[in-house]
């Protein structure tokens, strides 16, 4: 969906200050090196396994990647959660308005769903279609964080044909690679 029709996330690399977003979520108790380290830590680990083929249906979590870092293996619960909605904000793209018209005018003829591979939980991706105005267009979403499965597994892309409920021969899928 990054690069599709939502633009600016996958903000991950030496040059992002993830330490500033803890902060500004509320992030207190972690030392600013601390908050870059883990959070290097998980996306590197989890873009690994990413590349790994034989991984597609059996993808960890960001909680239970951040979980298995020694780091990180005794922060509290809140803390892991903070650690995950930094890794979130840093993920989440937006939806602009030219790329919401555009999803808008389709619905108006076609039925949409999403597949989208995302680390994270869903919840902010939701509010950014909702902000949006597109939530509501797509007959089914079909986030990979709800499961264990990232693209390009088939299971992700059955949940979504089964919801649509359309013959195989009228779905195309449209995506940035």
């Amino acid at each position: 969906m990054n690069g599709t029709f939502m633009f600016g996330g996958d903000r991950f690399g030496p040059g992002q200050d993830y330490a500033a977003t803890y902060r500004a979520l509320g992030g207190r108790q972690l030392a600013p090196a601390a908050v870059q380290g883990t959070i290097t830590a998980c996306f590197e680990i989890m873009g690994a396994i990413y590349e790994d083929p034989a991984r597609c249906d059996s993808f960890p979590s960001v909680r239970d990647t951040l979980r298995d870092l020694p780091d990180a293996r005794n922060l509290s619960n809140t803390e892991i959660h903070l650690l995950e909605r930094v890794i979130a904000q840093h993920e989440l793209g937006n939806v602009p308005d030219s790329y919401a018209r555009a999803l808008q005018a389709l619905a108006g003829s076609h039925r949409l769903g999403v597949v989208a591979k995302i680390l994270c939980l869903k919840g902010p991706w939701v509010d950014e279609f909702a902000r949006a105005g597109v939530l509501n267009l797509f007959a089914t979403t079909v986030f990979s964080s709800d499961t264990r499965s990232i693209k390009p597994s088939r299971r992700l892309f059955e949940q979504a044909l089964s919801a649509l409920g359309a013959p195989r021969s009228d779905v195309v899928f449209v995506g940035d690679s």
